[in-house]
């Protein structure tokens, strides 16, 4: 593949709740990934950061609650993201679709040419592995998968923080989404991105 066959678009899908037109840029170059989309809603639903995301619709937030929401489709293209419940720790999640096909994995929390990085997240996904990076010298989000030669090769960098990334693979069909999604508890926005792992 040529890089400017790597270079893929990013479509921003606005939700019928809100909208962030700077979520992610149009076009960014992603190396092996696609877009499926990304949304922002508010909402004053999940009231902390989130710190653990299951899968596409289920997280652990910081003040130790359960959260899920639903996303809607227009196609294979996210439309929007609504129906925010939360439960305490211990709550009942009996129906909530908890089971995940997510395999975590251990990356270094620095990134060369970086300062003041901390690992988000990394995952397995189709025998490759990806990692998320919030760093003090970028602003947003790096993704990075490993080197040939050694360390990370970033392959896209995202706008904004994002604090939690999963793994899911797609069903009846090749490869698995990548979705990170972040809670902004100033502005009570709730954002989304869906990547295509190819």
């Amino acid at each position: 593949m040529t890089a400017a066959s790597l270079l893929l678009a990013f479509e921003l899908i606005s939700s019928a709740t809100g909208e962030n037109p700077n979520l992610c840029p149009k076009r960014v170059d992603l190396g092996e990934f696609g877009c499926l989309g990304a949304v922002s809603a508010r909402t004053a639903v999940p009231q902390a950061p989130v710190v653990y995301l299951v899968n596409p619709g289920l997280a652990r937030t910081a003040d130790g609650h359960w959260l899920r929401w639903r996303i809607q489709w227009e196609g294979q293209r996210i439309s929007g993201v609504e129906a925010f419940e939360r439960v305490s720790q211990d709550g009942d999640l009996r129906g909530w679709n908890v089971p995940t096909t997510t395999r975590k994995i251990d990356a270094p929390n620095a990134l060369e040419g970086e300062k003041g990085c901390r690992l988000v997240e990394a995952v397995l996904a189709g025998g490759r592995r990806l990692g998320a990076w919030n760093c003090a010298t970028t602003p947003g989000t790096i993704l990075a998968t490993p080197s040939p030669s050694g360390g990370y090769k970033v392959v896209a960098r995202l706008p904004a923080y994002f604090q939690a990334m999963s793994s899911t693979a797609v069903e009846h069909g090749h490869g698995n989404r990548i979705t990170l999604v972040r809670y902004d508890i100033a502005s009570q926005s709730f954002e989304l991105i869906d990547l295509a792992w190819r």
